[in-house]
């Protein structure tokens, strides 16, 4: 019986190759693609084109710390569903905003599409007002954008795949949180005073004011005369030295600086006559008062009940009907 040939250089059957350079072959085959695929993966993100990672600070209608990506071509920002860049901010125009990638220049570029509230960058405003088209501002790394009075943006501009904590949504996020769960900070003296000029800055460039000087108002303008003033220094109560008015009435006549008495004449009425029309000599004193028992108008000489029997027909047998004999 023959032995098995265990040699190294025992003779090799059809198609079998030494176990030397089977390994090697296996270790080239599956080597070879990995090698490939990473300077392929190279390539291809060396190749990418850049970008803008805009990281949600403030909104009313988005969580802080969304994350929302500008690709190369660029995307309209608006408030409509149609928008390259969709913000759900009552705040926020249909079309807000464009940001945009310069060619010549190789770099990313915003203007304000005449939006209503305004676009702000790094605290200057696009437009000159309302409803009017700016022109375009370059957008660089680390940029705050505002748009409206509600919506805050931080722009990152990345290449390739690079990103940076500051513009990692969960980073962001759980940043936030934490600060939540820390409870309120007591701030200093000097922390609410900053506080306080960093609301005043916002209001400024909420309104368009930031190079303007405010003006105090120190007094009237030039040429103005206040005739209240003069009127209730020399007519009303304001002055002291004014005389008491004796009130008139039924015993005493109106006074002829009477403001009533002063129409009246206008009209045409003098003293000691009647008023009314045919107003003759009989009608010159006044009406006076007294306790009327029956239904008399006032003035009447007739005092005593009401005279029943010159009641109408109707009342009479309204009268019957309810209180039957």
């Amino acid at each position: 019986m023959q032995e098995p040939n265990n040699s190294p250089e025992r003779d090799l059957e059809e198609g079998e190759i030494p176990s030397e350079e089977s390994e090697e072959s296996c270790e080239t085959s599956v080597s070879s693609p990995e090698v490939m695929e990473t300077e392929l993966d190279e390539e291809v993100i060396q190749s990418y084109a850049p970008c803008i990672r805009a990281i949600v600070q403030a909104s009313s209608g988005l969580k802080p710390g969304s994350l929302l990506v500008v690709p190369m071509t660029g995307a309209v920002i608006g408030r409509d569903l149609t928008a390259g860049l969709t913000l759900p901010d009552p705040d926020i125009s249909k079309a807000h905003a464009q940001i945009f990638l310069d060619e010549e220049d190789k770099v990313f570029r915003i203007k304000d599409l005449g939006s209503r509230n305004g676009t702000v960058l790094n605290g200057e405003r696009l437009s000159e007002g309302e409803f009017s088209t700016s022109q375009p501002r370059r957008i660089c790394h680390a940029d705050v954008l505002e748009l409206g009075s509600t919506c805050r943006l931080l722009l990152h501009v990345h290449r390739n795949h690079e990103t940076c904590d500051d513009c990692e949504p969960g980073v962001v996020q759980a940043a936030i949180q934490q600060n939540l769960e820390s409870g309120p900070q007591i701030l200093t003296k000097d922390q609410k005073e900053e506080e306080r000029r960093n609301v005043l800055r916002q209001l400024k460039k909420k309104f368009g004011l930031k190079r303007m000087d405010f003006e105090v108002h120190t007094g009237e303008a030039a040429g103005y005369v206040d005739r209240s003033a003069v009127r209730r220094a020399t007519k009303g109560s304001d002055n002291p030295y004014e005389k008491t008015e004796i009130p008139s009435g039924l015993d005493v006549s109106l006074d002829s600086g009477n403001k009533g008495f002063q129409m009246l004449q206008k009209m045409g009425w003098n003293k000691g006559q009647g008023l009314g029309k045919g107003a003759g000599q009989d009608n010159l004193e006044p009406v006076s008062l007294s306790e009327q028992v029956g239904t008399t108008g006032l003035g009447s000489t007739v005092i005593g009940p009401m005279n029943r029997s010159n009641q109408p027909i109707k009342w009479q047998r309204s009268s019957e009907v309810l209180n039957p004999t």
